[in-house]
């Protein structure tokens, strides 16, 4: 027998008692005993809730999208369908690398924003978008997406986007080995957070990671280690539990580049461990890609065969073309290793497709 909705008075007590609610469809019954509750408030805090999620649980994260979607349909507000496809497209794409899937739900908000006359948040929408693009191989679609976001920020004077959008663009350049052009873009961003005060300071250590990248790229290891080291400090004293993996994962791999091996794969298993607890199972199978380079240097062939099988599969689901080209070029190696040339040559050729 279902227990009876509390009566609430404020929003903030509404959601309150929501969040503490064991699962999904008690959320819902009590969202539908206080319709009147559900306004423009309301759906800005439950989307702030579920970004929060994004970084620590992933279910929580996609349970609290799917309640805000669930409060559009009660309030009929299509600004707040907008809201929880946002939440959703970056649950998918962030939190699970579903990236086509994000695509799709950035594209419907988006389309709603634009029909209701909102360019502010139309351009906010591509944020995200750009980030999944870029995993998808998609590079000009995301570089004409961004440059449209970037002066429809700038226009509007709507700078905290403006320094979410610049941080993703420098990502999507360091894909694209443009390393220097990449930190620009970074320290760009980084001036942005700075001059926003308390409200960027949360990002900041997102942007030491993406600049730890660059430097480490650009041969500057010495700098890279210290801005991965603050940006890991920075996460974990926030309770980022798990985005903390990520600039360990990112140290893990200038340690490499350091011929530091050993120490190189403590901090990836590490990392990979966080992932799969939390459910991000294709940041796990990318980690498990570096922790086969490691393996290539310690001439450990027979393991790699064994992890590059399972990485191709599961990336070839996910549509990322650049890692699973990656994944082959490790398994020719390996094959090389092991005199076995035929193989390899097999593997280079289908990288090259």
């Amino acid at each position: 027998m279902a227990l009876p909705v509390p009566e609430h008075s404020t929003r903030d007590e509404l959601l309150e008692q929501a969040l503490e609610m064991p699962d999904l469809e008690a959320r819902k019954r009590l969202f539908r005993a206080h319709i009147p509750l559900l306004d423009d408030e309301c759906a800005e805090a439950l989307k702030a809730q579920a970004d929060q999620y994004l970084r620590s649980d992933i279910q929580r994260c996609h349970e609290t999208a799917q309640l805000l979607l669930y409060q559009a349909e009660l309030s009929g507000n299509p600004l707040h369908r907008a809201l929880g496809l946002l939440a959703e497209a970056n649950a998918r794409s962030i939190g699970l690398g579903q990236y086509q899937q994000g695509v799709d739900l950035y594209d419907e908000a988006a389309a709603i924003y634009e029909a209701n006359g909102e360019p502010v948040r139309q351009a906010r929408s591509q944020i995200g978008k750009i980030a999944a693009l870029g995993q998808l191989g998609r590079y000009d679609e995301a570089r004409e997406a961004g440059e449209w976001a970037s002066r429809v920020l700038e226009d509007h004077a709507a700078w905290e986007p403006l320094a979410s959008l610049t941080l993703n663009l420098g990502t999507l350049h360091g894909r694209l080995g443009e390393d220097a052009r990449s930190l620009i873009y970074f320290n760009r961003a980084r001036e942005l957070f700075v001059q926003l005060g308390q409200e960027g300071e949360p990002l900041l250590s997102w942007i030491d990671q993406d600049r730890a990248i660059a430097l480490r790229n650009l041969g500057r290891f010495e700098e890279s280690i210290a801005a991965n080291q603050d940006a890991w400090k920075l996460m974990s004293e926030s309770g980022q539990t798990v985005e903390a993996a990520r600039p360990q994962q990112a140290l893990a791999i200038t340690y490499f580049l350091l011929g530091r091996y050993n120490e190189a794969m403590v901090h990836l298993d590490q990392a990979r461990d966080i992932f799969l607890a939390d459910g991000r199972q294709r940041d796990a199978i990318l980690v498990e890609l570096y922790i086969t380079d490691c393996l290539l240097q310690l001439r450990r062939f027979s393991d790699v065969l064994v992890k590059c099988r399972q990485i191709r599969e599961r990336f070839t689901e996910l549509g990322t073309r650049f890692e699973v080209a990656q994944a082959l070029l490790n398994e020719a190696v390996a094959y090389a290793g092991l005199t076995r040339t035929a193989e390899a040559i097999d593997s280079l050729a289908e990288a090259e497709q």
